[in-house]
């Protein structure tokens, strides 16, 4: 029966329960009429301050109010089906939706993607001009996606720096001992990868310090812009001979590849 009432539509479960709700209200109109013409004149035998069942007044009626009304019974009856199903269905829905909402938070931070794999220090402000024509250099990133989740990551800094797509890896560094110090030190990286949730870690104390990347097996090639250049003799670079003017030569000699 009750598998036969739960695939009944929501049209014929409303037409049940509002025949069942007049059924109920004319039953309910005749006991309280009967019950007024009992307390009119009562039985023999019973006394003014007992009740029909033979318990004082005061008991019966909260027993009264603890019970259920006839309509509210047989409406939650009729629906119960659908307060199983539907409603787990629906707190489900709702559960997934705001567990998706929670995991997708945007985290901002400023990172500096640097040209050399052996580099250690904090590169100088003219280098880090260089870095930044180039594509590189220090920017302020914003990622929104799954915190824990070291693939959306390494796409994350890929997409704002794709020449680290060609350098087999990457590792990310902090300035080593006080903030004056120029020096970097490799964060160590998870088993799993870097994620921001392990960034966002109190106990690595990143907080608002910059972030380097640094390519792990291959340098990424940086070419020089001589058009800027008005002044200065060329001069070789003694790691690769080639001719540079004064003025990019130090820049130059700061990523060439030794």
């Amino acid at each position: 029966m009750e598998a036969s009432r739960s695939r009944r539509s929501v049209a014929d479960l409303l037409r049940e329960a509002a025949i069942r709700v007049e059924e109920l209200e004319r039953s309910g109109a005749t006991g309280a009429v009967g019950a007024q013409t009992q307390r009119q004149h009562p039985v023999d035998g019973e006394t003014a301050g007992s009740s029909t069942g033979g318990h004082p007044p005061h008991v019966e009626a909260a027993t009264h109010r603890g019970a259920q009304h006839p309509v509210d019974a047989e409406v939650a009856r009729l629906f119960a089906p659908y307060a199983r199903t539907g409603g787990g269905a629906f707190r489900a829905r709702q559960q997934r939706r705001t567990q998706a909402v929670s995991s997708v938070q945007t985290y901002s931070h400023t990172f500096c993607c640097l040209a050399r794999k052996d580099c250690t220090m904090v590169p100088p402000r003219s280098v880090k001009e260089c870095l930044q024509r180039a594509g590189l250099g220090e920017q302020r990133l914003s990622f929104r996606g799954d915190h824990h989740s070291p693939g959306e990551f390494r796409e994350f800094l890929a997409q704002n720096y794709p020449k680290l797509r060609e350098t087999g890896g990457f590792e990310l560094l902090r300035i080593s001992g006080n903030t004056r110090s120029r020096g970097l030190s490799v964060i160590e990286c998870p088993n799993e990868g870097y994620t921001v949730a392990y960034l966002k870690d109190p106990a690595l104390s990143i907080n608002h310090a910059t972030i380097y990347i640094r390519p792990l097996q291959a340098n990424i090639p940086i070419q020089q812009d001589r058009a800027a250049v008005s002044s200065g003799p060329l001069t070789p670079c003694i790691f690769c001979g080639e001719e540079f003017p004064h003025t990019v030569l130090r820049q130059h000699n700061a990523l060439c590849e030794r």
